[in-house]
């Protein structure tokens, strides 16, 4: 009887740190819901925060009349905003260029004359450049859009 009182008493412990658990989890906490977002709303007026590098102030818009997180930390100095701007630029030529010698290559590899006869150094070809397609030139466009998005946070009003 009195390992049963004991099982009992451990699984109601146990259901009612589940339910603390989950109700902890379920519910969010003012910070988690307060997330600024640039041009976004926000509740109380001089608030400040800060996203990365750059601070944000809640604001009175003046055409809504709302409350909207606004920068507030200066941009960049020009020259490493230049920096930014060559570097973004680099990665997206080299991208675009990418994107092209892996079509040119397709097409080349695709060609009548090299599909008529089998060959599987020519097959383990296609199948490296369509894996460089899907995995390679993806991973590639985020860090192109990373570089972008920097320029666009720390250069661009």
């Amino acid at each position: 009887m009195k390992g049963l009182e004991m099982r009992t008493g451990a699984k109601r412990v146990l259901t009612a740190g589940l339910l603390i658990l989950v109700a902890s989890v379920s519910v969010p906490c003012s910070a988690q819901a307060a997330i600024a977002l640039p041009g976004g709303t926000c509740t109380k007026l001089n608030a400040k925060t800060k996203i990365a590098t750059v601070s944000y102030t809640c604001t009175k818009n003046a055409k809504t009349k709302k409350l909207t997180w606004t920068r507030s930390s200066p941009l960049l100095a020009a020259s490493r905003c230049a920096s930014i701007k060559a570097s973004y630029d680099e990665s997206l030529a080299g991208y675009d260029s990418a994107v092209k010698q892996l079509n040119e290559l397709e097409a080349k590899l695709n060609e009548p004359s090299l599909t008529s006869t089998p060959s599987p150094q020519l097959d383990n070809l296609r199948t490296a450049v369509k894996g460089m397609k899907s995995v390679t030139l993806p991973l590639l466009k985020g860090l192109v859009d990373d570089a972008g998005a920097e320029y666009q946070a720390g250069c661009v009003k």
